[in-house]
């Protein structure tokens, strides 16, 4: 036999406990899927949420181009956002916290979000085994948070003020901004409904979950 690498398994450098107890769930069909199911619903909030975080401020930075059905990053993206980071997420984030549409715990909370997004994605075959799935639950309320800050910034402070709202909306109404529902956070909001819903929670769990406020 060769002295290469040794193949993994699932529960490999755990008790023997841990041991059994991953390959019970990793050959338990339904265990799999619900896994499979939370993962992949952490990791599309956490791509909304990233979403909310580059993406409106890129269009922020856009011009309407020659041709009328695209817009082109204007000079000062480069110049404002993406010359203050490599990366684009953390250069976003950083122009947020400028323009006081969040704080620094808000970017801690980001990176940690990313880091539990990298560790689904790339060490997958733990949260089919030895992971429990339940490691999302007390993630999932700080992801629609911050999704649904950002979100109520843009509305507040530009889209708002500019008039630019939508039209079934009074030009002279005042929105109730801690009440307002946003669409991203709307859609955390579903994601974390189909990864809890494979935990047998119930519904009113998920809304207890989502009343409590995040750390500030």
């Amino acid at each position: 036999m060769s002295k290469g690498r040794r193949p993994s398994y699932p529960g490999q450098q755990h008790s023997r406990e841990d041991v059994e107890r991953a390959w019970g769930r990793f050959l338990d069909p339904n265990e799999v899927k619900n896994n499979l199911t939370a993962a992949m619903a952490f990791v599309a909030g956490f791509e909304i949420l990233k979403d909310v975080v580059v993406e409106e401020l890129r269009k922020f930075y856009s011009l309407p181009s020659q041709d009328v059905k695209y817009w082109e990053v204007s000079p000062d993206y480069e110049l404002k956002v993406t010359s203050r980071s490599k990366d684009i997420a953390e250069a976003s984030l950083d122009w947020l916290k400028e323009s006081g549409a969040i704080v620094e715990f808000d970017i801690e909370t980001y990176q940690r979000l990313r880091k539990l997004r990298n560790e689904v994605v790339h060490k997958f075959h733990d949260f089919l085994s030895i992971k429990d799935r339940s490691v999302f639950v007390q993630e999932f309320p700080q992801l629609a948070s911050l999704t649904r800050k950002v979100e109520i910034w843009w509305l507040r402070e530009v889209i708002y003020p500019t008039g630019d709202h939508p039209g079934h909306v009074p030009e002279d109404a005042t929105p109730n901004w801690d009440e307002a529902k946003t669409g991203g956070a709307v859609m955390v909001e579903w994601m974390a409904h189909v990864a809890l819903s494979s935990m047998e929670v119930s519904d009113s769990y998920l809304r207890d979950l989502f009343s409590q406020k995040p750390d500030a």
